[in-house]
């Protein structure tokens, strides 16, 4: 899905990008691709990861509330050195 919405996102035919996600974009949150809840545990995809930004075509499956609460999230998972943890297995002490 990622590779769809990074094509629809930047392909010239505006229209036509905005009817084939009329389409596609659902799926993302009937099929449970996307956490809702910014604190999700685990290896999940959030809010941000499919509308990174204030113009993805994405975003109009999020209300303004549930954004806000992603980047809230994320700025106060900000580490002293400026970089984040991951949501996945670190497989080596080097990884993490």
């Amino acid at each position: 899905m990622f590779g769809v919405l990074r094509f629809l996102q930047h392909v010239p035919d505006r229209d036509r990008a905005r009817e084939v996600f009329s389409r596609v974009g659902p799926l993302i949150l009937g099929r449970n691709l996307v956490a809702l809840d910014p604190a999700a545990p685990g290896e999940v995809h959030g809010v941000l990861d499919f509308a990174p930004e204030p113009d993805s075509l994405a975003r109009a499956l999020f209300d303004d509330a549930t954004v806000q609460a992603h980047l809230d999230h994320l700025a106060q998972a900000q580490l002293e050195d400026g970089g984040w943890t991951f949501n996945w297995p670190a497989w080596s002490p080097s990884s993490s």
